[in-house]
């Protein structure tokens, strides 16, 4: 029987894998008919999915990308690709949104691991980016040392969405609940110790810390760095 075009997807995957990865591919709920024929090598073939079929394999899929990404097993990358493949948008949206809760319920560990996938899609957006920033200034510590902020990967990120987008960095960087006016000052002194563009960014952010905290060890360290600024 013919099915319709709008009850079916075709899933054409092609991506080699080890003897194992198919094996544990196959074992984690995969449905055998569009998981891998390993028996040869290890190419994904192609089948054709309709209604609850595809839903439960992709939930399925994501849980099991999840557990993996948790535990850091290099299996997650056969997983991430089966769900781009098959469906790019539910993969970002289950990935952006599953980060997105770890990184409000403060586990920003685990945060920065699933959001860190999204760097691999072509639709990574801004504000997803500067969640995954959030996350990694949370997680490390803040040496005011030019080594430290130049292999930061959340300065990283932050540069780059000041540099190369019209996303409201500084009025976000205010508003963000889970920085401290310790991950500001970090992140304002590390601005102001860059190029003449980022420099007033980070004057910006110092300036939000002397006028918020002015009788606080942070407010008088961005008092002074400010005295000190050259823009």
């Amino acid at each position: 029987m013919k099915l319709s075009a709008s009850r079916t997807f075709t899933c054409k995957i092609y991506y080699w894998v080890t003897p194992r990865l198919a094996a544990g591919i196959n074992r984690w709920g995969i449905p055998r008919g569009v998981a891998v024929h390993y028996s040869t090598g290890g190419r994904i073939g192609s089948s054709t999915f309709e209604g609850k079929w595809r839903r439960d394999t992709l939930s399925g899929v994501w849980q099991r990308l999840r557990v993996a990404v948790d535990a850091a097993d290099r299996i997650q990358g056969a997983y991430l690709h089966f769900l781009k493949s098959v469906d790019l948008d539910y993969a970002y949206t289950q990935i952006a949104s599953g980060g997105a809760q770890l990184k409000k319920r403060k586990k920003y560990k685990e945060a920065g691991r699933f959001l860190s996938l999204l760097k691999g899609f072509p639709t990574f957006n801004a504000e997803d980016k500067f969640i995954l920033a959030v996350a990694q200034v949370k997680r490390h510590t803040h040496q005011i040392v030019p080594t430290a902020r130049r292999d930061d990967p959340a300065m990283g990120l932050l540069g780059e969405l000041y540099r190369s987008s019209a996303f409201p960095l500084l009025e976000a960087l205010r508003k963000e609940k889970a920085l401290e006016p310790e991950d500001l000052f970090y992140i304002g002194f590390s601005f102001a110790e860059g190029s003449a563009e980022e420099r007033v960014l980070g004057k910006g952010i110092l300036e939000f810390l002397a006028r918020r905290y002015p009788r606080t060890k942070v407010g008088r360290g961005a008092k002074n760095k400010l005295k000190l600024l050259v823009i």
